[in-house]
């Protein structure tokens, strides 16, 4: 099902002074360099950018697996994951997988269960609606399928909720296509049983761009127009279910740390971008990069 590519490399981030003798990975993120794009890892403050992998084309998405030691990425090939040993003196690639390739289209931004046995993401095509899948890891084995229209970037929720996972979708019934975050619970019997979460029809949102699963409670992070403007929310799905939060910021592609203490995301501005790293406690945002054309990023759980 999968193919093994084994190789050893270590290739340092071009900004040398980033560089530093501790290496603990905390944020991975993608960026774009003409037509080729290269998968990076760094500490959480920015300090020691590893390349991980040669650059590769059409990239979309990257995950970290729980713990760390390896990153999931979609690519122009199919879906991959890069495992790596993170030491004081850089980062040791020990190999690739290639665990789906392009025969049920081409996979959407991946995401690890909170386990770290399986990876879900999308795939489409132009012969058939999009489908939510998940494979298992390191086998590749598909163990869900689950078709649905107009769907995109699903993710695990905490497994306090159950098999579940979450993905936004667009409602089409109306006049205008409206942005939703719907729930899946799967069944013992492998039966998908969905739920509406939120909808712009029924909340403060003017839209949804992107969301993220929190770490430390049963909430989402929504990147979002609240009302108007792009901010970053919370939306309880515990015991205070429906309950939404102002997170503050100012950016895209929101992801959570480990503890939900910080919300690392993707900054515009004229001529690139930045990532960085915003203290929802304090409303305070640091940079994380030097500008550059950045794309898909995460935060390690």
């Amino acid at each position: 099902m999968f193919r093994l590519f084994v190789f050893t490399f270590s290739l340092m981030a071009a900004t040398a002074a980033w560089g530093q003798t501790t290496y603990d990975p905390k944020i991975a993120y993608t960026q774009l360099s003409g037509k080729t794009t290269y998968v990076y890892v760094a500490n959480a403050d920015g300090t020691g950018a590893w390349r991980l992998v040669p650059g590769v084309n059409g990239v979309s998405g990257v995950d970290f697996a729980p713990g760390g030691g390896r990153i999931a990425f979609s690519d122009s090939q199919g879906l991959k994951v890069v495992t790596y040993t993170a030491g004081n003196t850089g980062i040791q690639v020990n190999g690739v997988q290639l665990l789906v390739n392009l025969v049920n289209g081409r996979p959407g931004p991946p995401d690890f269960s909170p386990d770290g046995t399986r990876i879900i993401y999308q795939t489409s095509s132009n012969t058939s609606p999009n489908t939510i899948r998940a494979v298992t890891v390191p086998g590749g084995v598909e163990v869900l399928s689950y078709p649905c229209y107009l769907c995109s970037e699903p993710r695990w929720l905490r497994s306090e909720l159950g098999d579940a996972f979450a993905f936004r979708r667009w409602d089409f019934s109306g006049p205008s296509l409206i942005p939703e975050i719907w729930t899946a619970l799967v069944e013992q019997d492998g039966t998908v049983t969905a739920g509406l979460v939120l909808s712009a029809a029924n909340q403060a949102f003017g839209g949804i761009e992107d969301f993220d699963v929190a770490r430390t409670r049963d909430a989402l992070l929504v990147t979002a127009n609240y009302p108007t403007a792009v901010r970053f929310v919370e939306f309880d799905m515990g015991a205070d279910f429906g309950a939404i939060t102002d997170k503050g910021g100012s950016g895209y592609r929101g992801h959570y740390s480990a503890d939900d203490a910080r919300i690392i995301y993707r900054e515009q501005v004229k001529g690139g971008y930045f990532i960085n790293s915003l203290d929802p406690a304090t409303g305070v945002s640091k940079r994380l990069t030097a500008k550059g054309n950045y794309g898909f990023i995460d935060a390690r759980p």
